[in-house]
């Protein structure tokens, strides 16, 4: 039987989230100020970098794919979700809504304190509204965000009310199939005339593909790639990105790579999963929502507020302020985690458990109600059964 839930998940959730945390504390690091360094990473190209240390911060910098990696395992739930015969559209949308916007209020109310305070900085109120609303991901809008990451929320809303739309399709009354996700396809492809940058919806049509997929195609396609090849292709494609940094270049590259890497997941190869299963990696995968959100006031408040008063060796700096910063943002994680997450996970598990004994109820009772129908209908054949029992 299909595990319900794939551990090994949380571990590509935390490795994801890391990269997203080096894109940002790389960018304050080497912002002038910080640390008296200034590296303009877009203008700088690998092949014009001036020092080993400089080509490896290139290469962190341009990880922004960890949250590409985000929207395929997005899409692989969301299919999930939505192949349950009880599925709803307007509960689907209430229990995201539900899931999703209690740490963004608090984050965002977090962050426009702190940035009043400490940077002197305010916002329109229509700016604040935007981002509420999650408008800020649509670029053409010039919506200026105040949690500069969260415009993958806008594209994780954009998914959530598209894609479950493809159910009212009268070919897919009986299930979504494969070919429905290459129609949603084509009109992401159509989509691409606004903006190169929606290339990376794809990324979630890439995890509902999984889903929809057979388990034993994917350990097929997983057995027959050696590890070591996935690992290579991967490295090489993020190299590519960091080269080219062009989404509609990288996308397709990074369909194929992600998605050898999570076929070895979902298949259970024993060397990605005791990797990926490393408890403090499930942990921190299980935090990554409020870990993404607070992730960077965590490296402002600790490199601007904290470092100066601990006196670090400078030769040691970068390291200190790296993993200070990363402890500090998992710490501002868990705490949220625990106060605006956990109780949306606990009310939830305990509807389904809910749903779960009222459906064994019902399925009880419609077995009784045919038993006595049986019994009126036919009493003396009921009775013989009995006399011969």
């Amino acid at each position: 039987m299909e595990r319900e839930r794939v551990g090994e998940l949380d571990g590509i959730r935390a490795y994801a989230i890391s990269l997203v945390f080096m894109v940002h504390f790389l960018s304050h690091y080497f912002n002038g100020s910080t640390n008296g360094e200034r590296l303009d990473f877009d203008a700088l190209r690998i092949t014009d970098a001036s020092s080993f240390s400089v080509l490896l911060a290139k290469y962190f910098w341009a990880s922004h794919y960890g949250v590409d990696l985000f929207f395929l395992l997005s899409g692989y739930l969301i299919l999930r979700i939505l192949s349950r015969p009880c599925f709803s559209y307007g509960q689907f949308l209430k229990a995201r809504f539900m899931r999703l916007y209690p740490a963004l209020l608090f984050a965002t109310a977090a962050y426009l304190l702190y940035l009043m305070e400490f940077w002197g900085k305010t916002f329109e109120p229509w700016t604040i509204l935007g981002n509420l609303v999650l408008l800020q991901g649509i670029w053409e809008l010039g919506v200026q965000p105040i949690i500069v990451p969260t415009w993958s929320l806008t594209f994780e809303w954009i998914f959530y009310l598209g894609f479950p739309l493809l159910l009212l399709l009268p070919s897919a009354r009986s299930g979504l199939r494969p070919r429905h996700i290459a129609f949603a396809a084509v009109v992401v492809l159509l989509i691409l005339l606004v903006g190169q940058q929606y290339t990376r919806l794809l990324m979630f049509l890439s995890g509902a593909a999984f889903a929809l997929a057979p388990r034993h195609v994917i350990r097929q396609v997983a057995a027959r790639t050696p590890n070591w090849l996935v690992i290579v292709l991967y490295l090489l494609g993020n190299v590519y990105f960091a080269v080219d940094q062009n989404w509609s270049h990288f996308i397709p590259v990074y369909l194929l790579t992600s998605g050898l890497l999570v076929a070895k997941v979902l298949s259970g190869e024993p060397s990605f999963c005791r990797v990926l299963s490393w408890e403090p990696l499930r942990r921190l995968g299980t935090i990554s929502y409020s870990f993404y959100l607070f992730h960077g006031l965590g490296i402002v408040i600790f490199c601007d507020q904290i470092f100066p008063l601990l006196h670090v060796p400078r030769g040691i700096q970068f390291v200190a302020m790296l993993a200070g910063s990363y402890v500090f943002s998992i710490g501002m994680a868990a705490v949220s985690y625990h106060l605006l997450e956990r109780p949306y996970f606990e009310r939830h598990d305990y509807h389904r458990q809910h749903r779960i004994w009222r459906h064994r109820m019902g399925l009880r009772w419609r077995a009784l109600r045919q038993r006595d129908l049986v019994t009126a209908r036919f009493p003396s054949r009921v009775a013989g059964a009995k006399v011969s029992d």
